[in-house]
């Protein structure tokens, strides 16, 4: 037998093998077989930010810990930093922005303007973002745990949702602060080493769990807010500042916002020196903003009429002219003429006083979910981790999730 015949008769032999291993195949698993293991490889274990995102970016320099050896990019890249150094970025106004990263980037250039993405793991992200959040600072140690275990579950949530084409998340209030690789992130992991592995879950999902700044005497709900009822995330009061105050001054608070329209008792109460002021860090608690009838014509077209308030004190409506607003939706408007930190919150009384319309109100951000600093304070007052959520979250469980 030649060489070729027994290299036709092995071919044949593997062709007659693998026609019967074929025939014995029952195809309608290989779809179930597929699903399973494409589970396992797009698990999240990475998340994609998109960085400086809004900017619009006409030069990038990488350059060293020590601000040396700079790297001008001038095409399209990928670049895997295994050291941490520094991305600066020039927008088309001339600003320089800088961000301390490692991982990996992905650079590209669309037009006249840069992109940045940077690829780093979810683990490291969810500390980043806990930090720039609090402004790269340590809060006690109990709502620190609680807040990160917050932004994991929002963070699990979002990854579910494509909030973006190309990337996960920006690295913007729109999604989450993102100021990139915090010095104090270390410190972080050695606090929540022993809850790394546990979320926030309703009916054994993981939740939505929305946070703000502060809330103030009230957290709102998600229907009050943005129209939809979400069971988790409901109204209440915050009585964790009747220990800061006497019980009569507070029940007469509420009365007054409830059967008055009235929260100008807010100016009442005085903070210092209790566990409520945080050392001054409290400093929404209550705030003031005052707006001409001049400009409030020249913003909404119209003067304002009269407002409504829900039972827990937050406006409800606002009629200006004929339009009617939701307090959200007005808070916005104001936003996006004098920023968002003049009309800190949807928890304020509106009052006339000559030519100038007077906004008295407490809090900062929607309201809606786990507030900040009246988690630091329940942290300080001897609350643990599970009660300082339960208490922002209704009838939640904090607990291992295996398939979400």
């Amino acid at each position: 037998m030649t060489l070729s015949s027994k290299t036709s008769n092995i071919k044949n032999g593997l062709n007659l093998q693998i026609f019967f291993l074929f025939k014995n195949i029952n195809f309608s698993l290989i779809p179930l077989f597929f699903l399973f293991f494409s589970n396992k490889v797009e698990a999240k274990d990475f998340v994609k930010i998109n960085l400086f995102s809004k900017h619009k970016i006409e030069k990038i320099e990488i350059q060293n810990k020590n601000l040396e050896n700079t790297q001008n990019i001038i095409k399209n890249e990928i670049i895997e930093l295994e050291t941490s150094k520094w991305i600066k970025i020039t927008n088309n106004k001339g600003v320089i922005v800088k961000k301390f990263i490692i991982g990996k980037l992905d650079i590209k250039k669309f037009g006249r303007y840069w992109r940045i993405y940077l690829t780093i793991p979810l683990k490291d992200y969810i500390i980043d973002v806990l930090l720039a959040e609090l402004g790269n600072r340590l809060i006690q140690k109990e709502a620190l745990k609680a807040f990160y275990l917050v932004v994991k579950s929002y963070t699990k949530y979002h990854l579910k949702s494509a909030r973006h084409k190309d990337f996960d998340f920006c690295d913007i209030a729109h999604c989450q602060l993102y100021n990139g690789l915090s010095p104090i992130r270390n410190d972080v992991k050695k606090i929540i080493k022993n809850i790394e592995n546990l979320d926030i879950v309703y009916q054994n999902k993981t939740i939505l769990a929305v946070f703000n700044s502060s809330c103030s005497l009230f957290s709102a709900s998600a229907k009050e807010i943005w129209g939809e009822e979400i069971p988790y995330l409901k109204s209440q009061k915050n009585q964790i500042y009747e220990t800061c105050f006497s019980h009569k001054k507070t029940d007469n608070l509420n009365k007054n916002i409830i059967e008055n329209n009235k929260i100008s008792n807010l100016n009442d109460f005085n903070l210092k020196n209790t566990i409520c002021d945080l050392n001054g860090r409290n400093r929404n608690f209550k705030w003031f903003f005052k707006i001409s009838k001049t400009d409030f014509r020249r913003l909404f077209k119209d003067d304002l009429i009269k407002f409504e308030l829900n039972d827990n004190g937050y406006p409800k409506n606002i009629l200006i002219g004929t339009k009617n607003y939701s307090a959200e939706n007005f808070r916005r408007k104001i936003a996006s003429a004098y920023g968002w930190g003049v009309l800190k919150s949807n928890l304020f009384e509106i009052l006339v006083d000559g030519d100038f319309y007077i906004f008295i109100g407490g809090g900062f951000g929607h309201g809606v979910g786990f507030c900040i600093i009246e988690a630091e304070i329940m942290g300080e007052m001897g609350f643990n981790y599970k009660k300082i959520i339960n208490h922002f979250y209704y009838n939640v469980e904090i607990k291992k999730v295996i398939n979400n």
